[in-house]
């Protein structure tokens, strides 16, 4: 379904005609690959389209739809300019539903400097890879010390995070 959809040139040409069709074709994801939703995903990510977020937020949102399908909309979400608030962050952080309180984390500002420590603090926790990768763009050493700390996860893909995020 995707390999008619030239998904590189939209993103290099940066091609916002195909912002509308690229989340439809995310919400109706649920029998793509995951390889083709994460592409998907990075395509409006690469557009930054204004005018396709809160299409993105609903399908986030949305609990009858596929778990891989909210997961993508979240990283498109969460790797675009987004507006959402810390009142938001809050209520996804409250609200129970895991890939809710995952976007929470991942778009957490210094407002919940409390949670994001406490999330990064504790090796155990299954949020703690979009902890550290948060912490990236929080430059004190006590955050710092953090990141290094996960260098030494028993997770490969943590230890990935916790490098990239030093860099």
């Amino acid at each position: 379904m995707t390999k008619s959809i030239p998904l590189k040139e939209i993103s290099e040409s940066q091609d916002r005609s195909w912002s509308f069709r690229l989340v439809e074709l995310l919400r109706e994801g649920h029998e793509l690959s995951q390889a083709q939703l994460d592409d998907i995903a990075s395509t409006l990510a690469a557009l930054d389209d204004q005018r396709v977020l809160s299409a993105l937020s609903e399908i986030l949102s949305d609990d009858s739809l596929a778990h891989n399908v909210r997961l993508a909309a979240s990283d498109a979400l969460s790797n675009s300019t987004t507006y959402e608030t810390s009142k938001e962050r809050e209520q996804w952080w409250q609200s129970g539903d895991d890939i809710l309180q995952r976007h929470a984390v991942r778009t957490a500002e210094r407002e919940e400097e409390a949670l994001i420590t406490t999330i990064a603090s504790n090796p155990a926790h299954p949020l703690y890879g979009e902890a550290i990768d948060t912490l990236a763009f929080w430059f004190e050493p006590r955050f710092q010390k953090m990141i290094t700390k996960a260098l030494n996860h028993k997770d490969r893909e943590i230890r990935e995070i916790a490098a990239r995020s030093l860099l």
